[in-house]
């Protein structure tokens, strides 16, 4: 069975607690908020924000029917939050991404939607008057019409002031009299029932290119402010920092690109104070195994070595691609073990290095025998080798452990302990190193997936 990348709402992570935490924190807080959901790539940030939404209106909207897990729902007595769904990356293009953003909040409240239909039981006219300023107001931010072109629904908002000073002070009154219209269509939207907030969901945002996320945060901070509304921001900090660093940074030399990413760091602070780092509880080795989906004798060792001897990230993108090679490298494996352990060292040694260091792969697809026993498993086991006594692939790579000398027993590894999203550390060294020789049978068998 082939595992796509597609989100789902039984990720299998154990992120339970921290979801219910996130869910108690939106209910009780105090708008407006922002708060921060931060992961790597991979690290399932959708697959979680889809559990939120289901968790707080009852709905996801990436999934029309799926098994819902046990406690996902909202609890009994609970009120349900509407919950709009935006993917920043893909109006990544547009001149004023925010208006996008408008136009999927009225979506989420136009007639016939859920929300629609218990809102409308309240005052269906102020509904309609709500739809309306988001289509007016996504007129005025994208320059298509201007506050006078408004109309009656400016006005009737817009009644201090004499027309000398509105004139003298057109930017901060339009950025104001827009938040008072957007407050004004919010509320309407919400009514007078249990829900006393909407919460805005926005995912990709670090697919985004530099500009295009600056401009979709800035249209946040200015325009979407607002005293009734919640917004959940997935992304990964690090890119995003990053991104806006570019937009801020104005010249050359490192001491300038410094300032911009404090800037950015700064900015990223300001704008979002409350935030979550998607972490699992789970190990490697036993999500592998629920991948598998396998209790044979071979796919119990390999789950217990990449657990025993940490030998995967745990990120779940990574993990289904690795669980999806590593099923044809079993497929492969003798139907009579000789030795279950070693074979499950042998398979985890090869498929990890076309998965992870895929240069180190084809170095050895070619070279086989001489190039593992020569190079590889000197290297794995702390030999004293220069480094221009080995291959260039093996120069950038990062060696996880160091070995100590024991004068009266066997060498010991020291971890070096770095940081787990590196993608140039050779996680799998110490099973080299216990596998100092491979067959030409091992070779023949594994080699050619």
């Amino acid at each position: 069975m082939h595992r796509n990348d597609a989100p789902t709402l039984k990720c299998g992570l154990a992120r339970d607690k921290m979801l219910k935490e996130i869910v108690g924190s939106i209910r009780k807080c105090d708008p407006p908020q922002v708060f921060g959901i931060y992961g790597d790539w991979g690290s399932g940030k959708t697959s979680f924000l889809c559990q939120l939404q289901y968790a707080l209106c009852g709905q996801a909207t990436l999934f029309d029917k799926e098994e819902i897990p046990e406690g996902l729902a909202v609890p009994s007595g609970n009120a349900v939050l509407p919950v709009v769904w935006f993917e920043a990356w893909r109006h990544q293009s547009d001149a004023f991404p925010i208006v996008a953003l408008l136009q999927e909040i009225r979506a989420q409240f136009s007639p016939g939607t859920k929300f629609w239909e218990e809102a409308k039981k309240v005052n269906e006219v102020a509904l309609h008057a709500a739809l309306l300023t988001i289509d007016k107001v996504s007129e005025i931010v994208s320059g298509r019409t201007s506050l006078k072109g408004a109309g009656g629904i400016v006005e009737s908002i817009q009644r201090t002031g004499d027309r000398y000073e509105k004139d003298h002070f057109m930017v901060p009154l339009q950025t104001s009299t827009i938040t008072k219209l957007l407050d004004q269509a919010i509320g309407a939207f919400l009514g007078k029932g249990k829900a006393k907030k909407l919460v805005v969901v926005i995912d990709d945002l670090d697919r985004c290119e530099p500009e295009a996320a600056w401009r979709l945060l800035e249209g946040i901070k200015i325009y979407l402010n607002l005293k009734r509304c919640v917004f959940v921001l997935a992304m990964n900090e690090q890119i995003v920092t990053e991104a806006i660093a570019k937009v801020y940074k104005d010249g050359d030399g490192d001491r300038v690109a410094q300032k911009a990413v404090w800037r950015a760091r700064e900015y990223m602070e300001k704008l979002c104070q409350t935030g979550w780092h998607l972490y699992s509880l789970r190990t490697p080795g036993k999500f592998l195994g629920d991948l598998l989906d396998t209790n044979d004798e071979l796919g119990n060792w390999i789950c217990a070595l990449v657990d025993d001897k940490g030998l995967l990230p745990m990120n779940p993108r990574k993990m289904k691609a690795f669980a999806n090679l590593l099923e044809r490298y079993l497929s492969k494996a003798p139907e009579r073990l000789v030795d279950a352990e070693r074979e499950a060292k042998i398979i985890l040694i090869l498929a990890y290095l076309s998965y992870f260091h895929q240069p180190i792969y084809r170095v050895l697809y070619y070279h086989r025998e001489r190039f593992y026993e020569q190079q590889l498993v000197p290297w794995a086991s702390g030999a004293d080798i220069t480094l221009t006594g080995i291959s260039e692939v093996l120069q950038g790579v990062l060696l996880r452990s160091e070995w100590e000398a024991a004068p009266d027993g066997p060498r010991k590894s020291r971890p070096r302990y770095y940081d787990p999203v590196l993608d140039n550390v050779l996680l799998i060294q110490e099973l080299i190193a216990e596998v100092p020789k491979l067959s030409k049978g091992d070779f023949d068998r594994y080699l050619y997936i």
